[in-house]
């Protein structure tokens, strides 16, 4: 944000980065000409400032990596408090002298500025609304900077700068590697259960967000497409108005016997996406062969359309299974015409797991090909 908005929308201005006590009281007066506040939290940002007019933003850091930067920063810093004990102590007799550093230092931050999170019930574990991060308009994810930052600036308006500056510290990799190793003992993952849930929900997070993005951008290529404003990309099949692709999770395209289309294939990852769209929405059946599966029968691959399971159709083809399933017209049009179809078998395998002298780890579900599209009648 600093590197291209005027210092008098920032605050608090730079180089100072975290917000303190004294500042609130400034933060408040100059929130109607702030364009983004800024700052570590380690106060209640509920008694302090207007949540309802703020949009918030946080990056998660692997629970790991970040107790193991705070006590190299401590040993390595001599002029924190800290400092004496962390040089004096292997990290592992220092987070047993000084637990407070190594016990869900993320799911504290936010317990401090907003609050403990409720009780729940055990049926409530998988609300979404239950998380900490529910809080937030976008969250990043520290070590995957780079896409966070990216997805963050299309989801804000915003422009994209590279990572123009790498907070380093002092220790050396060895000293890193080290470090992260202990933590990675049973003894102190038990202290992080909460920050490692935060971590996997906000990877999810990014990755969901990552996903819709890329439905719009190649859904909105496709309907201009096929409407004639914009230039058609290509697609698996095309019937009049309606078209389907490769979207993601499918690896490239292989051949049985000589290059012919009648013998070529794509296998999916454990879980793959087709997306499907059309100028004037209405009700489409589309097919595909299903020429191989690892380990189960081709007829239990589900899909799904918008968190939805679509029956499906099996047949007896030569070779495999051909899946058939429809798309109603209003789930197509709620969605603007463009809809992701989310293809997953029941199991995945590797050839090399089927074949040990194949080096090929990389995991499979099925393979398809022949895939069409036809509209019915409503």
């Amino acid at each position: 944000m600093l590197a291209f908005m005027p210092v008098r929308e920032v605050f608090p201005p730079p180089p100072q980065l975290t917000l303190l006590d004294g500042d609130f009281a400034a933060a408040r007066e100059r929130l109607d000409t702030t364009r983004f506040l800024h700052g570590h939290v380690r106060v209640s940002l509920a008694a302090l400032l207007p949540l309802e007019k703020l949009r918030l933003l946080t990056f998660i850091r692997h629970p790991v990596r970040l107790v193991a930067s705070h006590y190299l920063y401590f040993r390595h810093m001599p002029d924190l408090p800290m400092h004496a004990p962390a040089k004096e102590l292997g990290i592992a007799d220092f987070l047993r002298a000084y637990p407070q550093y190594g016990v869900n230092p993320q799911t504290r931050y936010l317990n401090i500025a907003f609050g403990p999170r409720s009780e729940h019930t055990p049926e409530d574990a998988t609300d979404p609304s239950a998380s900490p991060l529910a809080r937030f308009d976008f969250v990043g994810v520290t070590e995957r900077m780079g896409e966070s930052l990216a997805a963050m600036s299309e989801h804000f308006g915003l422009p994209c700068f590279d990572v123009g500056r790498q907070n380093e510290g002092k220790a050396s990799r060895d000293e890193v590697e080290a470090c992260e190793a202990v933590l990675r003992r049973d003894e102190f993952l038990a202290r992080l259960g909460a920050d490692l849930t935060l971590r996997r929900e906000a990877e999810e997070r990014l990755d969901r967000w990552q996903a819709d993005s890329a439905v719009a951008r190649m859904g909105a290529a496709l309907r201009a497409g096929l409407a004639g404003t914009g230039p058609m990309p290509w697609v698996l099949v095309r019937q009049e108005d309606a078209a389907a692709t490769f979207l993601d999770g499918w690896y490239p395209q292989g051949w049985v016997g000589p290059p012919a289309d009648d013998n070529r294939y794509w296998w999916s990852t454990e879980a793959a996406r087709l997306l499907v769209a059309t100028a004037a929405p209405r009700p489409l059946r589309i097919s595909l062969q299903v020429v191989e599966a690892l380990g189960f029968d081709a007829a239990r691959i589900r899909v799904t359309a918008a968190g939805r399971a679509l029956p499906v159709e099996a047949a007896l083809a030569t070779p495999g299974i051909r899946l058939t399933f429809r798309i109603d017209a209003a789930l197509l049009a709620a969605r603007g015409g463009v809809l992701a179809i989310s293809l997953a078998g029941p199991r995945s395998s590797t050839f090399a797991a089927i074949d040990p002298a194949n080096g090929d780890h990389r995991r499979r579900s099925f393979a398809i090909r022949e895939v069409t599209i036809a509209p019915e009648p409503d």
